[in-house]
């Protein structure tokens, strides 16, 4: 069996850390076949409930990006030692890593929060937008920006205007933008590459396919309801 890539180990411990670890799920999950597992046994709603923590959301809200509605909420939540479904583990498996990967962007939990609780919507607009202007609606380092935007400009997402009126705006429409095309403009492959060996062809497809699936007008939808929420927990 082919050996399992250091950084895609570490990027499962990050996912399992934001759901809450072994005393939320009650196991261990260090490599995929345990990740798969667990979505097959079904996830403890608790790490539904760590996971809104982590992001300051409610876990309302949380819920119905898992495809939750409120009242199966409300009753598993008063079900000991209740389990989402494999549809439902699934989706919260996703969202946790996408969590993780704005944590790793970033470089910290507080930052990845900003970043997913903010309704930013300043690379959208016609106009360029300076970078200073991206992190103060963002909540991003400007020595951060530095770096991501050149990566985003090769990759032919954004593009750039020079001058006294210059910065960056979108190369093309929001809706045709994907997380796949900007994970990979900014990160390379990262453990995506679709030629990768057994045991990671299934995991690998599928996470391929989820970002692939996302695209930038539907994230920034759903940051905006985050940024929107109330705040209040269960």
């Amino acid at each position: 069996m082919a050996p399992i890539a250091t950084e895609s180990r570490d990027s499962l411990r990050a996912v399992v850390r934001v759901l809450g670890g072994r005393a939320v799920l009650g196991r261990v999950v260090i490599r995929p076949d345990q990740a798969i597992d667990l979505v097959r046994d079904g996830i403890p709603v608790d790490a539904l409930r760590r996971l809104a923590g982590v992001i300051d959301s409610p876990v309302r809200r949380v819920a119905e990006l898992v495809g939750i509605s409120a009242r199966t909420l409300a009753r598993r939540m008063r079900q000991r030692g209740a389990v989402l479904d494999v549809a439902e583990s699934d989706r919260l498996l996703r969202l946790a890593g996408a969590v993780a990967l704005a944590e790793d962007v970033l470089g910290s939990e507080a930052k990845a929060v900003r970043w997913l609780r903010a309704g930013n919507r300043a690379l959208g607009g016609e106009e360029p937008q300076s970078i200073p202007e991206l992190a103060r609606r963002s909540g991003v380092t400007v020595a951060l920006l530095e770096q991501l935007l050149p990566a985003l400009r090769r990759g032919k997402l954004v593009e750039s205007r020079r001058g006294v009126k210059g910065g960056y705006r979108l190369a093309r429409d929001a809706a045709q933008i994907n997380a796949l095309q900007i994970t990979e403009a900014v990160d390379g492959d990262q453990g995506l590459a679709s030629d990768r060996l057994s045991p990671w062809d299934s995991v690998v497809n599928g996470l391929r396919g989820e970002l692939e699936s996302l695209d930038l007008a539907g994230l920034a939808a759903a940051r905006k309801d985050l940024a929107d929420g109330p705040m209040y927990y269960i």
